[in-house]
């Protein structure tokens, strides 16, 4: 008898589990369509939302401009482009890279070359302009971003430095101290930087790997980009 009212009060049960059941389901549902619609109200990404930054690089043609973005001659080498140099056609230098996410912060992942600078038939500083000018256009994809500047220093006269070993590549021995205590970074509040570099050596201006950047679109339409435009310039003083 005791066995027949147990089977029966399970059995009784099921109608309400059941019914239990279904409104978890319409809870989770809803719960998901609540997320999705909140996570671009609140700014969260829920998927990784990945892009790629390749940036350009150009340079004053000006009478009087020392700087180069692609190969100047047959031997010059540079810190960070492997490919050997070539004048017809110029070999372009290797810029630096990273691949930033949505709402994530980041880092360049390559460093790379930016220009070279001939200072070798100088006999006064340098004066070089490192300039960011599509601001606008990445204030729509980075909330804010500082890239690590820095200078290596050569003194072959046509920019033939190995990476490594004698004679090699080496960052700027003499700073502009009077502007920088150490190595400048390059930023979004700014988008421009400029110092003094010694006469008679080539310099090769690069990005380092490191710095750090803030991203919170990974579009690039509507105007916005992912890829700063460098621009440099630099004279004699």
């Amino acid at each position: 008898m005791s066995i027949a009212t147990v089977t029966a009060g399970a059995t009784a049960n099921l109608p309400a589990a059941a019914s239990r059941a279904k409104m978890r389901k319409r809870f989770l549902i809803a719960g998901i369509g609540a997320l999705a619609l909140l996570g671009p109200v609140l700014g969260v990404s829920f998927l990784a939302n990945s892009g790629t930054a390749s940036p350009s690089i150009s340079a004053s043609g000006a009478s009087g401009s020392l700087t180069y973005t692609a190969c100047p001659n047959a031997t010059a080498t540079l810190f960070y482009s492997t490919t050997a140099c070539t004048t017809s056609p110029q070999t372009a230098f290797t810029p630096p890279n990273w691949a930033p996410t949505a709402n994530t912060a980041g880092s360049v992942a390559s460093g790379g070359d930016l220009g070279l600078i001939d200072a070798v038939g100088q006999t006064s500083p340098v004066i070089l302009n490192v300039y960011v000018t599509n601001l606008q256009a990445l204030a729509l994809d980075y909330s804010s971003f500082a890239f690590a500047v820095n200078v290596y220093q050569c003194a072959s006269t046509s920019a033939a430095c190995p990476t490594s070993g004698s004679g090699a590549w080496s960052p700027i021995a003499t700073w502009d101290s009077a502007n920088y205590a150490s190595t400048p970074y390059l930023t979004s509040s700014s988008g421009y930087i400029s110092f003094s570099l010694p006469a008679g050596d080539w310099y090769d201006v690069a990005i380092d790997t490191g710095g750090e950047f803030y991203c919170i679109s990974t579009s690039t339409s509507g105007g916005a980009s992912l890829s700063p435009s460098f621009f440099l310039t630099s004279s004699a003083t």
